[in-house]
């Protein structure tokens, strides 16, 4: 939420048990960064938690409303940004209902991630290791 200069986001990359694979999106025309792959992740509204708004966003950008256990794994700050970021993990691989922030979606192997990967993302995987 923004407050004298500052906007905290979050934002999960959802990884499958079954398959071990995770799901990336691709962002759309009409967001920043677009055609870059991504998690799910947005603004955390004002009274939330950092989790509640990870929930919400899967809700909103994924359609999803099952069980995800989510783990907290790296926090970008810089200035009055701060995004959290997630590892989310779901028991079986779902399709996805993407809204207008996303264009597709893929099941991808950590060794075998979409290009270009969203700058945020890039960050995260510097310090962060996908198995």
């Amino acid at each position: 939420h923004k407050k004298d200069g500052e906007f905290k986001a979050a934002g999960v990359l959802i990884k499958s048990l079954q398959s071990n694979r995770y799901l990336f999106v691709q962002r759309g025309d009409h967001v920043k960064q677009p055609r870059t792959w991504a998690g799910f992740g947005g603004e955390i509204d004002p009274g939330e938690t950092v989790e509640e708004a990870i929930i919400r966003e899967l809700e909103e950008e994924a359609g999803y409303t099952n069980a995800v256990k989510l783990k907290k794994v790296y926090t970008f700050a810089n200035g009055g940004f701060t995004y959290h970021n997630y590892i989310g993990t779901v028991w079986h691989e779902f399709e996805p209902k993407l809204n207008w922030e996303n264009m597709a979606y893929i099941w991808c192997d950590a060794n075998d991630l979409p290009e270009p990967l969203h700058p945020g993302i890039k960050e995260m995987l510097k310090v962060v290791k996908l198995t």
